[in-house]
């Protein structure tokens, strides 16, 4: 069986292939169609969401009535009754007349104090100067010969000398005291300590029971440093 051919422009078709063609065309249409309608529902979608995004304008509240308080009532004032007068009681006030103070005794007049006159001590038997030069300068040799020169006075070179007060009675000192002491401490002690360990000499005659007062120099020498 021949095919039936259909002239189009140029080219001759056979039906099977115009069947075909014109089958084609409308699945091209039906998908354009659905195509486009996709679109439209796409679109749809989107601006529903668009509209829903939008805040929702909350409604004004109706103002509240105001509620009207009440006047309050005015205070009547009522009278105050008037108070009694209390009665008047006088009252005497008895005075006391105090008595006259008994008279004060007579101070006696306090006896004469007895001034005691202080008598002057008994004579002593008088010393001759000269003996009591010589037994100064034997109380002073007893301290220089027992004076120690400080270690430290030596290496530094130190010199000078110390002026010491005591009493002595029966070759013994006491009341030992400073009068003109050294800048320099170690030579003060090194001086006392002279005067506490000296043997000294018995007094002389007639002045054993006297208690003598001396002021002597202690001297620190370097030459006699070196001698000791």
């Amino acid at each position: 069986m021949n095919a039936v051919t259909y002239p189009v422009g140029r080219f001759s078709m056979s039906y099977a292939a115009l069947t075909a063609v014109a089958i084609e065309g409308v699945l091209l249409a039906i998908l354009i169609y659905a195509l486009a309608h996709r679109t439209t529902v796409v679109q749809s979608a989107h601006a529903a969401k668009i509209m829903l995004s939008f805040p929702v304008i909350a409604k004004p509240t109706p103002p509240k009535p105001q509620i009207k308080k009440p006047t309050p009532k005015p205070v009547v004032k009522r009278p105050h009754p008037h108070p009694k007068p209390k009665p008047i009681h006088h009252i005497v006030h008895h005075r006391h007349v105090a008595k006259p103070p008994p008279p004060k005794p007579i101070a006696k007049p306090a006896p004469p104090k007895t001034v005691t006159v202080p008598q002057p001590p008994p004579k002593q038997p008088s010393v001759s100067p000269d003996v009591m030069t010589l037994f100064e300068q034997q109380i002073h040799a007893a301290v220089q010969s027992v004076l120690v020169y400080p270690y430290a006075a030596k290496l530094a070179h130190i010199a000078g000398r110390v002026k010491i007060a005591f009493a002595y009675r029966a070759g013994k000192v006491s009341e030992i005291k400073i009068l003109q002491g050294s800048p320099y401490a170690m030579l003060n002690t090194a001086a006392i300590r002279a005067v506490q360990s000296a043997d000294y000499p018995p007094p002389p005659q007639n002045l054993g029971d006297r208690e003598l007062q001396f002021e002597i120099w202690v001297r620190f020498k370097q030459v006699n440093a070196y001698a000791q």
